[in-house]
């Protein structure tokens, strides 16, 4: 989702505005990192893995490569 939303953004609008979009998004993800430290059965590094993803979307693995990857499973087990 986040280098969906960074492409988009830095197709349709400017570099700076890109860049605002992805340090706020990931501002509002570090509260709610910090928010479940305090609320019993949330998850902090869910959010923190959120924050991460959002400040760097090009690192890791995207949706196109997970489904090469499954697709070539799939051939080499016969499903």
């Amino acid at each position: 989702m986040a280098r969906n939303r960074d492409l988009y953004m830095r197709k349709h609008h400017s570099a700076a505005a890109a860049r605002a979009v992805r340090w706020l998004t990931a501002w509002s993800y570090g509260l709610r990192a910090i928010a479940a430290l305090l609320l019993p059965g949330r998850s902090p590094g869910r959010y923190w893995r959120h924050v991460v993803a959002t400040l760097m979307p090009s690192r890791g693995e995207g949706l196109r490569e997970a489904a090469a990857e499954y697709n070539r499973a799939a051939q080499l087990t016969g499903l």
